[in-house]
């Protein structure tokens, strides 16, 4: 699957498609109002990613043919990472700002 898109993202005009694609469904996927909404938006958002397959297409051609597999694994161990990080990270500044919007208005109301 990631060598089509890939294949179809070297054209110059895909390529743009794919970069408009993860702006419009991330803000889709912000303004969801239901459920179904943000999982098909989410769902559409993965399957229009074509970064992945350019990344690890990009490694192969970087390191010398004796460190492409160490190259291909920091990829997708990173990918991995950040899949897992990345929300606790979104969450964990979730809270913060939540409580400074709290503190905020508790400032403004008492003053």
């Amino acid at each position: 699957m990631s060598r089509e898109i890939l294949y179809i993202s070297c054209s110059y005009k895909a390529s743009i498609f794919f970069m408009f694609s993860r702006v419009i469904f991330n803000t889709m996927f912000g303004f969801s109002v239901n459920y179904c909404m943000a999982v098909i938006t989410r769902f559409l958002l993965g399957f229009l990613n074509g970064v992945l397959g350019t990344i690890k297409a990009y490694a192969c051609e970087l390191f010398p043919e004796e460190h492409q597999a160490l190259g291909l694994s920091v990829t997708s161990t990173s990918w991995g990472i950040g899949l897992i990080f990345g929300p606790a990270l979104g969450g964990f500044l979730a809270q913060v700002r939540y409580s400074l919007i709290c503190s905020y208005a508790t400032c403004v109301i008492t003053s």
